[in-house]
């Protein structure tokens, strides 16, 4: 591994926090009004919580209709709620960059425990 590839595998840890900070704060901001756009379209909100259950009922019922005679409309809305998931990719990423770090440092702890307890015998 050359010099270069080391420098810029210090940087991951910083890379990783700024990822998942910035993946979180999106998928914060829009956790609020999904929500309540869930709720809306549920037919129920927070002081009425005994609706639940028919809307519940109703609601997979008309997504069944819908996989069954409107396919290329719910396959569209499928690709667009995925589309909207990009915040997790961000979150994701930014564990996978941080928890690398993580194991490094864990790495160091071992080594350090057992130069340690080697050095008191």
């Amino acid at each position: 591994m050359t010099i270069g590839q080391r420098g810029f595998r210090r940087f991951f840890p910083l890379i990783g926090l700024i990822l998942l900070a910035t993946g979180l704060t999106v998928l914060f901001a829009q956790v609020h009004p999904l929500a309540a756009q869930v709720w809306d379209r549920v037919g129920a909100n927070a002081d009425e919580l005994g609706g639940f259950v028919p809307a519940a009922i109703l609601t997979v019922n008309q997504a069944a209709q819908a996989w069954a005679f409107d396919r290329a409309n719910l396959l569209s809305a499928f690709a667009d709620m995925l589309l909207s998931c990009w915040p997790m990719i961000l979150v994701i990423s930014g564990v996978v960059l941080l928890r690398n770090a993580f194991n490094g440092m864990a790495a160091v702890r071992q080594t350090a425990m057992r130069s340690s307890a080697e050095g008191e015998n």
